[in-house]
C-alpha cells in the first residue's frame, strides 16, 4: 500500500506538526492561562487542517461536498 519514501514523509510532516504544537505550548506557560487560551485556540484552528491532510496523506480521502 505505501512505499517506504511516503510512510517516512507522513511520519515525518506528522512529528514536525506535534514538534510545532509542543514548542507553542512551551512557549506559551509562561504568560499563564491567557497563554493556554492562546495556545488552545491554534490548536482548534490547526487540528482540522492536521487530520484532513494527515488522512488525504494516508490514502483516506474525505468527499466534503
Amino acid at each position: 500500500m505505501f512505499t517506504g519514501s511516503e510512510t517516512t514523509a507522513t511520519f515525518l510532516i506528522i512529528l514536525i506538526a506535534l514538534g510545532v504544537l509542543a514548542w507553542g505550548f512551551n512557549r506559551s506557560r509562561r504568560y499563564g492561562k491567557l497563554g493556554i487560551l492562546a495556545w488552545l485556540q491554534s490548536v482548534v484552528l490547526m487540528t482540522p487542517w492536521l487530520l484532513f491532510f494527515g488522512l488525504f496523506a494516508i490514502g483516506i480521502y474525505l468527499n466534503l461536498v
